[in-house]
């Protein structure tokens, strides 16, 4: 069931989406830019470990695009392009549509339209409903801006991804400190930008929620554009109640760059997204990757020789959870199965290590005999 709510004179009109008589998740969008504010996941709770411990849980849930300076899939670029910043918000059969006209006579209208699985359907158009071109200027579409987990996340697992086609390209933190060897202060970077008409998608994610927008397979982003921004400090009354609330948190503020072009009388330029906004799930992400054959389940981090492991370990243990045992239990279970699985190798290597000790005697008294004597003591123990 979904639920649309615009309350007149609020500057927000939230949409929601329920599932049987839980909600899933909530799309705060904005007028300020016409775009996605926030992301709210019903079903996680923002931390809990700390004030449970204290005996103050939060009700608080995990969030993305939290405290970002820019909306999601706000247009950004030269004053032509921005005008007031206000969209006028209406709701649609599907969901929520923003549209204003901008200072050069252009219409951009943005189309949202939630799905099921944590998806999310996003037109962005840009309309001439006049009888002469426009010169539209370069411009940069915000996808998505990665934010910390809660105010005490230092952001260490915070990251921005990119895929080509072959290959991830990864972007956090140590990339814009830019240290001599990892280890010395460097010149710190303001801007990643890169693709060549080959971003097939791109994700920002912290440790357990990720964001991923898919543009079409025939019509990949042309370049990404990624800098880290500050985000606004936590509230006095969020410090008192959390004394490890950091003041100085950032994010990677993510965006597809368009280049300049000429929108002809009555042409239309439009892109289209699929977006993903919810938990790094792998069994959910595999599922998005082979629907949309782009390999969006890379952002789990399974790449590689390691990585090979590691999603073998985890379908393991969710296969016992699945089966009834807690993960407590799942662990151990899958700890004795893999001393089961190499108890040759430990039985060959302890048999080897005993006979050495009976032979370890015999081998200093040779050492001690022939010290003088290298070459003997070589063929001595040979």
């Amino acid at each position: 069931m979904d639920e649309f709510c615009p309350q007149r004179g609020e500057p927000d009109c939230r949409w929601h989406q329920c599932v049987g008589y839980h909600v899933r998740r909530l799309h705060a969008f904005t007028p300020h830019g016409g775009a996605l504010k926030l992301v709210e996941l019903k079903n996680y709770p923002e931390s809990v470990a700390c004030r449970i411990k204290n005996g103050s849980p939060t009700s608080k849930v995990a969030t993305l695009n939290t405290r970002a300076p820019a909306p999601a899939f706000a247009l950004l670029g030269s004053d032509a392009l921005q005008g007031d910043g206000i969209f006028l918000l209406t709701k649609t059969d599907s969901g929520v549509r923003a549209e204003k006209t901008l200072p050069i006579g252009a219409r951009l209208v943005k189309e949202f339209r939630l799905g099921t699985n944590y998806l999310l359907d996003v037109t962005v158009r840009l309309e001439n409903r006049t009888r002469q071109p426009i010169q539209l200027p370069a411009q940069e579409l915000v996808v998505a801006t990665a934010t910390p987990l809660g105010p005490s996340d230092n952001a260490a697992s915070m990251a921005m991804e990119w895929f080509d086609g072959a290959k991830v390209q990864s972007v956090s933190e140590p990339w814009f400190a830019n240290r001599t060897l990892g280890c010395f202060a460097g010149t710190p970077r303001t801007e990643y930008l890169a693709g060549n008409s080959n971003v097939l998608w791109a994700a920002v994610y912290n440790r357990f929620f990720t964001m991923i927008v898919v543009p079409p397979t025939n019509a990949p982003g042309p370049e990404v554009v990624v800098r880290r921004v500050h985000l606004p400090p936590p509230g006095a009354d969020e410090i008192a109640t959390n004394p490890k609330a950091m003041t100085n948190q950032f994010g990677f503020q993510t965006a597809f760059a368009y280049p300049e072009m000429t929108l002809a009388s009555n042409q239309n330029v439009e892109h289209r997204f699929d977006v993903f906004a919810g938990p790094k799930e792998y069994k959910t992400l595999d599922r998005l990757a082979a629907k949309l054959g782009n390999n969006v389940d890379l952002v789990m981090g399974f790449g590689g020789f390691f990585g090979f492991f590691a999603k073998l370990l985890l379908l393991s243990m969710n296969g016992l959870h699945a089966l009834g045992l807690s993960y407590g239990f799942a662990i151990v279970a899958i700890t004795v199965v893999i001393k089961l699985v190499f108890w040759p190798l430990t039985q060959a290597s302890t048999r080897s290590m005993k006979r050495m000790q009976v032979l370890q005697p015999q081998a200093k008294a040779i050492q001690e005999k022939y010290k003088d004597d290298p070459m003997k003591m070589q063929k001595k123990m040979g």
